[in-house]
């Protein structure tokens, strides 16, 4: 067998003082060690900080672009729905006027037509049938005023009664004629 012999020759004070020494040594590495572990995780703990808050910009950012994004697509639909009123509008407008019917029409048609010395004293409108009464000077201007009417393109059907060509002068009459719908609508 093998015998190993230890002689520790050391003097109690050294002994004391090397075991101060390797004490300190030790409790100086583990607290390196220690620090070295703490400045790792800070280290982690910083680059996830900055990892999240940039991240978190990020967020904000994209929301902030979302919302405004989002108000001018508002603003975009507001303005789409104000121009399909104003369309419809307008629409309605031109179909109105489409179908409108212009009397106005008439009455500058039947002041062209009009001679000298006739009066009208009554006009009556029902269903493109218009019924004139009124007054001329003389017979001349009565009948002037009648080829006037059946002359229009705007005239048709000119019924004048015979009674009213009686009298020379100072003649009463009443004229029916049917008017064409086209002159009445908006050109």
């Amino acid at each position: 067998m093998n015998m190993k012999i230890l002689l520790n020759l050391l003097p109690e004070e050294k002994k004391i003082a090397l075991v101060r020494k390797f004490r300190y040594r030790f409790f100086l590495w583990q607290t390196t060690l220690v620090l070295l572990l703490e400045l790792y995780y800070v280290a982690i703990l910083g680059g996830v900080y900055t990892i999240v808050n940039y991240q978190v910009k990020i967020g904000q950012d994209s929301i902030a672009t979302f919302n405004q994004f989002n108000e001018e697509a508002k603003r975009l639909v507001g303005y789409q729905e104000e121009f399909r009123q104003v369309n419809a509008e307008a629409e309605r407008v031109i179909r109105y006027q489409g179908s409108h019917l212009h009397w106005s029409a008439l009455l500058s048609m039947l002041q062209d037509l009009i001679p000298n010395g006739v009066v009208i004293v009554e006009l009556m409108t029902k269903e493109y049938v218009v019924s004139i009464s009124g007054q001329a000077g003389t017979r001349e201007q009565f009948l002037q005023f009648e080829d006037a009417l059946k002359g229009s393109d705007c005239v048709s059907d000119v019924r004048v009664p015979i009674s009213n060509l009686f009298s020379r002068k100072e003649i009463d009459f009443q004229i029916d004629f049917k008017l064409k719908k086209e002159c009445l609508l908006w050109p």
